[in-house]
C-alpha cells in the first residue's frame, strides 16, 4: 500500500490527516482525486480551503461531492461549525436552480449531513 492510499484510509477518522492528504492532492494538482475523496473525508474543511480551485475545476461535480458529504459522529460538531462558512460560499457561487439540480441528481443516492443543512438553511425546495 503506498503512502497516499494509506493516508486516504486514515483520513476517514482523523481531521489533521485528512487536511494533510488534501494538501498533497493540491500540491500535485489532483483536483479530480480531491472531488472523489471529499465525501469520504472526516472533515468538510478541505472544501472550504480549496473551494475556488474545486469550483473552477468542476462546478457540478464539486456540488455533488458537497451534497454527498456526511459527518461521522466523532467529527460532527466540528463540521457543523464549518457549515455556515461553506453555506456562504455555496450561496455566492451557485444559484437555487443549480442547487435544486444537484439535489435531483443525488435523489437516489445518500444525501449527507451538509445537504440536509443546505436544504434547511438555504430554504431550497427539493422537488
Amino acid at each position: 500500500m503506498n503512502i497516499l492510499s494509506h493516508l486516504a484510509v486514515l483520513m476517514r477518522d482523523n481531521i489533521s490527516r485528512a487536511n494533510f492528504l488534501f494538501s498533497i492532492y493540491d500540491d500535485e494538482n489532483r483536483m479530480e482525486k480531491m472531488l472523489d475523496k471529499l465525501p469520504e473525508s472526516v472533515t468538510i474543511e478541505p472544501a472550504i480551503i480549496y473551494f475556488e480551485k474545486l469550483y473552477k475545476f468542476s462546478k457540478e461535480k464539486f456540488l455533488l461531492s458537497l451534497l454527498s458529504f456526511s459527518s461521522v459522529y466523532k467529527s460532527q460538531e466540528y463540521n457543523e461549525r464549518l457549515y455556515p462558512a461553506l453555506d456562504k460560499l455555496v450561496k455566492e457561487h451557485y444559484s437555487t436552480k443549480e442547487i435544486n439540480s444537484g439535489f435531483q441528481k443525488t435523489k437516489t443516492f445518500y444525501r449527507g449531513t451538509f445537504a440536509k443543512y443546505l436544504e434547511k438553511n438555504l430554504q431550497v425546495k427539493v422537488e
